[in-house]
């Protein structure tokens, strides 16, 4: 990845050394003059040959003034914990905390693997490739190893971006995930909702299963949400898809937000919930995972169990995906291995599409 010149740069020209006879590209940067030999890709040493110093000459012309060579380095490195601190400070200021918390953890990963002494500009694949195994021999998930690999990823993309990286990274794919779904059975859930004592957030877990909200969609939620409009809740366009959408308040969610309605009112506040920060609502239904006897479920479960149940009772995939408010049929599919009735009745339509086939005429009998 080249970086972008600050100053004018001169035509270069064809020099050859009076001492070696080997061949460079001479050129001016600024106030700089800058040297570069003309050797064959993979080999550092500078060509004697006049034919080939001038088609790589030729080459080099045309990457300068494309704008394809980095230029000059001032000599300043970076550390990567003096990187870090400076680009969390950043995410901090321009981010939600949920987004900074996740940030910090990645980047924390990634200290614990490289160190803060590492100079930013030296990391490469192989730093990239030892922060993965690092990461899978903590014990931690493929999504959670996914998740960890975005935010050091963006972090880094932001580091070319402030020119403390010069180079271009070939960033590791994503992790192969599982495509399983893991929704809380009736009975878990019932044990999960029984060792939650605080009202308010039995609300908040209540309201977030019953219609199948994100965490950060329940915690946005203000009074004016209710009934806009009526029968249906407001979703603000600020998580996922970034749009704006609506989903039917049914009877369990009804009773949910006329509690909430009240706190809220009598709080003299206009969000339905008092939190702001969707780990801390993570961490407090793990609690509440933990105390029911229970490890692996996560708050996020309760969206899935919201449309893990819808597709047990039969609903259709596309109503599914309407009450999901999910953008691509693809994200829905992964629900229809609950529900195998669609597929039989499909399979029966057909039967009643083709009809029966004619039996083959008899071709004789035995005597």
């Amino acid at each position: 990845m080249a970086m972008k010149l600050s100053y004018r740069v001169s035509m270069p020209k064809l020099w050859r050394h009076p001492d070696y006879d080997t061949f460079y590209a001479l050129w001016q940067e600024g106030p700089k003059r800058r040297r570069k030999a003309l050797c064959m890709p993979g080999s550092r040493r500078a060509t004697k040959d006049p034919k080939l110093a001038q088609k790589l000459f030729t080459q080099f012309t045309r990457r300068l003034m494309a704008g394809q060579v980095a230029a000059i380095k001032t000599g300043h490195t970076v550390s990567f914990g003096a990187f870090k601190k400076e680009f969390l400070d950043y995410v901090e200021t321009n981010r939600s905390e949920g987004t900074f918390l996740a940030y910090k953890q990645g980047m924390d990963k990634a200290s614990s693997c490289w160190g803060d002494t590492t100079d930013v500009n030296q990391i490469n694949t192989r730093h990239l490739d030892k922060l993965g195994t690092d990461l899978f021999r903590a014990g931690l998930a493929p999504a959670t190893v996914n998740k960890h690999y975005r935010h050091v990823k963006a972090a880094l993309k932001k580091a070319a971006k402030w020119e403390y990286i010069d180079h271009a990274i070939d960033f590791p794919k994503p992790v192969k995930e599982p495509k399983s779904i893991r929704y809380i059975p009736k009975e878990h859930m019932a044990r999960i909702m029984a060792h939650i004592d605080e009202p308010e957030f039995y609300d908040f877990c209540t309201l977030s299963c019953y219609l199948g909200l994100r965490n950060g969609e329940a915690l946005r939620l203000t009074l004016a949400d209710v009934d806009n409009p009526p029968d249906y809740l407001r979703i603000v366009p600020l998580q996922k898809n970034r749009k704006e959408s609506r989903v039917p308040i049914n009877a369990t969610a009804r009773e949910t937000l006329s509690r909430c309605m009240a706190r809220a009112r009598e709080k003299k506040r206009q969000k339905l919930f008092r939190w702001k920060c969707r780990t801390h609502m993570g961490q407090k239904f793990k609690l509440a995972v933990r105390a029911a006897g229970f490890e692996h479920y996560r708050f996020h479960d309760l969206r899935h169990t919201f449309a893990s149940y819808l597709a047990m009772g039969g609903a259709n995939l596309q109503a599914i995906q309407e009450l999901m408010r999910h953008e691509s049929m693809a994200s829905t599919l992964i629900y229809s291995k609950l529900s195998p009735d669609h597929l039989k009745a499909a399979s029966e339509q057909f039967c009643l599409t083709l009809g029966p086939m004619p039996l083959p005429l008899p071709t004789g009998t035995d005597e």
